[in-house]
């Protein structure tokens, strides 16, 4: 197995075959996959056609996209199978996705298959099985986009207008509109505009209106919250069906310093973590690793994400993960976590 580096020779080595070798490839993301997964997933198809304009690449991601990519697929379109076939395809990249169990059934039919396998990703790595033969991951980037137009660099191919009007909508996703974005991934950004992207532009098509469920969803959260408190910080527990992300989000826009909305979903248990960047940078708390992928290790689940905004999901009672988690907290901040009544 070649593990991951970060050196520019690796990524000259993308996609570690000889391209007029390649016939087929299969992209793939995480369940659900986000606007950066999806923009990520684009990027990698262009470049590979690019390389070797007959390769035929398809998109793919267990239970499909969410909301915000099939509204930009409208305006960005690209090939996607929901059955995709494991066996028959030269290469398979996958991308954003930096716990395998995230794949689902998936996980088995790609570990299985005989094709060239590669991740491409910006989350740390877990410690699941392996199932690539290539790693190019950056765990300092905010996006797997970044990731993209440094292969674009290396590969001293430029990127087309289009290709960087949709790279730039991942950054802009998983950044908060660059509300969480490091000078670096401005640069990204300046590059992706010198290409011809357009952030007023980016903006606009991100800026969707919430439908009416989540905005329920939303209001849920407030409605059934529960408030526990440290000597400095708050952490606010909420449960709901749906959008347990935007449900979190909503704790932190009402004071809560780290939030969790947790629910049961398809016969498993679902929860998000949020937390400010002040709670983050001051606690040194990495959401994704130190809480959702340790949850979704004991759990026997999944878990992982960014330092402020992660997922996890398994099978347990959600007291328990919430017992979890408030244990986690207390013991990494050092304190006692009370219940505010």
């Amino acid at each position: 197995m070649n593990k991951n580096t970060d050196k520019n020779d690796v990524l000259k080595d993308f996609p570690f075959k000889k391209v007029d070798k390649i016939e087929k490839v299969l992209i793939i993301a995480h369940r659900h996959a986000d606007l950066d997964a999806y923009a990520a997933s684009y990027g990698i198809a262009s470049l590979l056609k690019r390389l070797n304009s007959k390769i035929d690449v398809v998109l793919a991601a267990p239970q499909g996209y969410g909301s915000l990519v099939k509204h930009i697929k409208s305006f960005y379109p690209y090939k996607i199978t929901e059955k995709p076939d494991f066996s028959d395809n030269d290469l398979i990249v996958i991308v954003d996705t930096g716990d395998p169990h995230m794949l689902e059934e998936w996980r088995e039919l790609i570990k299985k298959s005989k094709s060239k396998k590669i991740l491409i990703d910006h989350h740390p790595i877990s410690d699941s099985e392996t199932i690539v033969n290539h790693n190019i991951i950056r765990d300092t980037y905010t996006s797997t986009c970044e990731i993209v137009i440094d292969i674009f660099d290396v590969k001293k191919i430029k990127i087309p207008q289009k290709v960087a009007e949709v790279l730039l909508l991942g950054i802009l996703a998983d950044s908060g509109h660059l509300t969480l974005a490091e000078c670096t991934t401005i640069g990204y950004v300046s590059k992706l505009c010198k290409s011809g992207a357009s952030i007023s532009k980016a903006r606009k098509l991100i800026s969707i209106k919430r439908d009416r469920s989540e905005k329920i969803a939303r209001l849920k959260a407030g409605q059934r919250l529960r408030i526990y408190k440290s000597d400095e910080w708050l952490f606010a527990v909420t449960s709901v069906g749906s959008f347990h992300a935007s449900g979190a989000k909503a704790l932190l826009d009402i004071g809560a310093d780290i939030a969790l909305a947790i629910g049961n979903v398809n016969g498993e248990v679902r929860g998000s973590f949020r937390a400010t960047r002040d709670f983050s940078s001051k606690t040194e708390i990495h959401t994704g690793i130190d809480l959702a992928h340790e949850i979704g290790k004991q759990i026997k689940g999944t878990g992982g994400g960014h330092k402020g905004a992660s997922s996890f999901s398994g099978k347990m009672p959600i007291k328990n993960m919430i017992d979890m988690a408030l244990t986690m907290i207390s013991k990494k901040i050092d304190a006692d976590l009370v219940e505010v009544t």
